[in-house]
């Protein structure tokens, strides 16, 4: 499988799941951000950060 397909299968992955997830995995593994950093900026609890990313990357495992 070449780069470009798996760019492709990734973005279609994370445009799978409902915008907050994709927001939250982006803030997270593409720009570097802590789960306390999005929480604080999103005025939720890490734990709820947390959770929504666990289940965001188990839906893209499904679907990558």
């Amino acid at each position: 499988m070449t780069r470009m397909e798996q760019y492709q299968r990734l973005c279609c992955a994370l445009n799978h799941l409902s915008p907050a997830q994709g927001r939250r995995i982006d803030a997270c593994y593409l720009l570097g951000q802590s789960m306390t950093e999005i929480a604080q900026a999103e005025g939720l609890d890490e734990s709820s950060i947390r959770e929504s990313i666990r289940r965001g990357l188990e839906r893209m495992r499904k679907i990558f």
